[in-house]
């Protein structure tokens, strides 16, 4: 599929650009957006769909945002979690949701695409049909500085750090039943998103680390709450089987 979309560089002032995961999912969506007034045949009816605007239902998202986890295990995202982000999208007034009157087909309108995405076919001069031909806001030159950008970052080994993505209460809870562990993964979500997802001064660069760290910690906690009360049994029964108390029993 051709084509390009603007993005701004304040973008990275955004909050979406602290969630990996949900920016990944934010470009997607612009790119799903039409650019131009369309029609779609859903459900046997002829439905429009205007310039900025998809259809999309949080099934048919749960599909297309299949990731891979850091053991590179595929999961899909939970409705929860599409729903979520959605919502916040919404709350921000980043996007518009509604039904269709007749289908009922989920449609989601990009709010203020066309401030953001002006229609640049006709190119600076009103002639080129080619957005490459536009001296004015050329986005062939624009990728090729952000690839050479790319590049040196990545330096001589052409591999780039892997940025660290912040994981769903669903996805804490899922890892930590895999592995049989007892950490409440609502709470560990919530104390790390308080702290920016940082351990101490530094950004957390592995969340199946920290559960298992956790854990370790419950483990100590429970193995001295366990000592106490078999210490505490143990006192009781010293104190009830002392030689004093068989005195004048024989």
């Amino acid at each position: 599929m051709g084509g390009w979309i603007k993005i701004y560089q304040s973008i990275r002032e955004h909050w979406i650009w602290e969630r990996p995961r949900y920016l990944k999912w934010w470009l997607d969506l612009l790119m799903l957006a039409e650019w131009k007034d369309s029609k779609r045949l859903v459900k046997s009816v002829l439905v429009t769909i205007k310039r900025g605007q998809l259809i999309a239902s949080v099934h048919y998202l749960q599909e297309r945002w299949i990731y891979k986890d850091d053991d590179g295990v595929k999961r899909k995202p939970s409705e929860h979690t599409i729903l979520k982000f959605l919502s916040l999208l919404e709350a921000d007034q980043m996007i518009s949701r509604s039904k269709h009157p007749v289908t009922r087909a989920t449609m989601i309108s990009i709010v203020n695409y066309d401030d953001y995405q002006q229609n640049i076919t006709a190119g600076c001069n009103g002639e080129s049909n080619d957005p490459c031909n536009d001296g004015c806001n050329d986005p062939c030159t624009e990728y090729k500085n952000n690839k050479n950008i790319k590049d040196n970052r990545e330096g001589k080994s052409g591999k780039s750090e892997k940025r660290f993505s912040p994981p769903s209460i669903e996805e804490v809870d899922s890892y930590i039943r895999e592995k049989g562990y007892t950490v409440d993964a609502e709470r560990f979500v919530n104390f790390y998103e308080s702290k920016g997802w940082y351990v101490g001064k530094n950004k957390m660069k592995n969340w199946r680390a920290a559960v298992a760290t956790w854990q370790k910690e419950d483990n100590k906690r429970n193995g001295i709450n366990q000592q106490r009360s078999c210490d505490k049994r143990r006192g009781t029964e010293a104190t009830a089987t002392r030689p004093e108390d068989y005195e004048g029993k024989f």
